[in-house]
């Protein structure tokens, strides 16, 4: 089986498992109609998904294009470089912060040792309110309300979501790992919190936008 049966399959699988329909794919996430998206989906009358939109597909589904498209990887554990790249591109989004925090660990090589090590690290935090002063300049938003100061709901909402999936990734693991799932089971659940969470580009909290941005005009 080739790469594009492969994805296409794994598409098919997908909309089973979420219950979202062809017709919603199509317009929602491809900006087109459901007649052409099952022609392209089953490879009929010519018709193909773009790299496009197999990448809009991926980013919905919440997966690689390489496991949408059914490639092995050398190894399934994540290289540190990558893991760098991933937190350099995520701090500068102003997606994220950095905190502090302390543990105590034991270095089990230092068997003399008998008490833990205190040591600190740097938390990846996903605050639920816009509390990073660079992300947004004050006299752009004093001037979007005519006023001296500037009252807005500053309420993240894509964060909010991404902290609850957190919290439910986390639960579910925990019960994974206890009790048992079937694979089928577990794989459903995760869909469904990742198809929970907003595929589009962080731009600016919702309420926010609705309330100081018009529809055809972008912040940044």
């Amino acid at each position: 089986m080739g790469y594009i049966e492969n994805a296409n399959n794994f598409i098919k699988d997908k909309i089973n498992e979420s219950k979202i329909t062809q017709k919603e794919l199509a317009e929602k996430v491809l900006e087109t109609n459901q007649p052409n998206f099952s022609s392209a989906l089953n490879q009929k009358k010519g018709r193909r998904f773009t790299i496009e939109q197999y990448i809009a597909l991926a980013d919905y589904f919440g997966v690689s294009l390489d496991e949408l498209f059914g490639r092995k990887t050398a190894s399934s554990q994540i290289s540190a470089r990558s893991i760098g790249s991933w937190i350099i591109e995520l701090f500068k989004s102003k997606r994220a912060i950095f905190k502090t925090i302390e543990l105590n660990e034991t270095d089990t090589d230092k068997r003399y040792d008998s008490y833990p090590t205190s040591t600190e690290y740097q938390a990846l935090l996903f605050p639920n309110f816009d509390n990073n002063s660079a992300r947004y300049q004050s006299f752009y938003l004093d001037k979007m309300v005519n006023g001296d100061s500037a009252y807005y709901d500053n309420s993240d909402h894509d964060n909010i979501a991404i902290n609850a999936f957190i919290k439910k990734y986390l639960d579910i693991e925990s019960f994974n790992s206890e009790k048992g799932m079937p694979e089928e089971a577990y794989n459903i659940v995760i869909s469904t919190y990742l198809n929970e969470l907003n595929s589009a580009p962080y731009c600016a909290p919702q309420k926010f936008r609705e309330k100081f941005v018009p529809e055809d005009e972008d912040l940044f």
